[in-house]
């Protein structure tokens, strides 16, 4: 029995999944074997699948994001003082976010390393936020964002060598703007 689990999926090239589902068919299928498929947004390809059971999650409550965040952007050896100016503008971005976990994580981990208000209030009053409006883009947008406040070149040219050498059907940078 197998479970092939593909996490974080943004492929919508039918002509792959119709590859997959005939490799999968091929090795039979192995009796009781599944494959779970997570994504942030819904792929017309992946529905496309006729997969018996499809589980639509919604999204976070106001509530779980914040506590999300908070758990991440506050958590020990981080250095950031939860003041109460901080915690304001925190809630403001994770609103930003969408109430959606990946983006709610990613700039958790951002504002974990930003220990001075300011840093927060440009976080919060980025242009990036303003120019993508759906989940998929939220998600987008807070792994731009996250790239852009990395301390060091060094750094993002890791992301990127990590980013491409991770298959040419990556696409979580796309639309981002990082090249």
């Amino acid at each position: 029995m197998i479970l092939l689990v593909l996490d974080d999926v943004w492929n919508e090239d039918t002509e792959i999944w119709d590859r997959m589902r005939k490799c999968w068919r091929e090795i039979g299928g192995l009796r009781g074997s599944r494959i779970l498929v997570t994504m942030v947004q819904r792929l017309e390809s992946c529905f496309n699948m006729q997969a018996p059971s499809i589980y639509q999650l919604s999204i976070l409550s106001k509530d779980d994001s914040w506590k999300l965040f908070e758990k991440i952007a506050f958590s020990h050896g981080g250095g950031v003082v939860k003041t109460p100016e901080l915690i304001d503008i925190g809630r403001k971005i994770v609103a930003k976010c969408g109430r959606v976990p990946l983006a709610v994580k990613a700039i958790g981990g951002l504002m974990y390393a930003k220990k001075h208000e300011r840093e927060w209030s440009k976080i919060e009053n980025s242009k990036t936020w303003v120019t993508m409006e759906e989940a998929g883009s939220r998600v987008k947008s807070a792994i731009k964002l996250t790239y852009d406040h990395l301390p060091s070149l060094s750094l993002k040219q890791c992301l990127l060598g990590c980013h491409r050498r991770s298959g040419k059907y990556d696409r979580t940078l796309d639309g981002t703007g990082i090249t």
